[in-house]
């Protein structure tokens, strides 16, 4: 029986994806800012790689948690998916503005009850797009197997520990408070990521 799955338990699901990416961000943060750090250096690309193989995984299933109850209809055990890739491929089938998109979220009032009003402007700056997702997961592929000690093509590892910084403030940028577009109009998500604890609203789309 293909019982749909209630607006509660998406947004459940999706805020412990969110949290997810939340908690490795300040993982890898940590490491880059040496407050952790593994001592070998090919040890610390492996486990930062990890981390955003892991990030990118996430917002993988959390577009997937938005759009569940279509997705479940062209993939029946989507519960055994696991390929970003292929969720990717199929959630551009049934939602071409699956992707997350940042935006910038702007007080503009509060009422007597001390509820706040927010107004969302789009983002301009440099994130975490949809080219940079498969590039960041391809390259982090790169660590996931010991190399081959004849391989001709060394990996440089200064230039990973480079881009590091800048792959993590993009994804900072992409998540911080950002859109997802449904049914072409009900707006899920502004997700503060600076909280404890990701939230997540719906909203109809005006």
């Amino acid at each position: 029986m293909n019982e749909e799955i209630s607006k509660n338990d998406i947004l459940n699901k999706y805020k412990s994806c969110l949290y997810n990416i939340q908690m490795r961000m300040n993982v890898i943060e940590n490491h880059l800012s040496k407050k952790y750090t593994e001592k070998f250096l090919i040890c610390e690309i492996e486990f930062l790689c990890l981390q955003f193989r892991k990030i990118i995984e996430n917002i993988a299933f959390s577009s997937m948690c938005i759009n569940i109850n279509e997705y479940k209809k062209i993939r029946e055990k989507y519960y055994t998916d696991w390929n970003m890739k292929g969720i990717f491929r199929e959630l551009e089938k049934i939602n071409p503005n699956f992707y997350p998109k940042p935006v910038i979220r702007e007080l503009v009032n509060t009422d007597i009850n001390g509820n706040n009003e927010y107004d969302l402007q789009e983002y301009k700056g440099d994130y975490l797009s949809k080219e940079d997702v498969f590039e960041i997961y391809n390259r982090c592929s790169n660590f996931i197997h010991e190399s081959n000690p004849f391989m001709s093509n060394s990996l440089k590892y200064n230039e990973y520990m480079n881009n590091f910084k800048i792959w993590l403030l993009k994804t900072k940028n992409l998540m911080k408070h950002h859109i997802i577009h449904i049914d072409n109009n009900i707006i899920i998500g502004i997700i503060d990521i600076s909280k404890n604890f990701p939230e997540a609203y719906i909203f109809e789309e005006i």
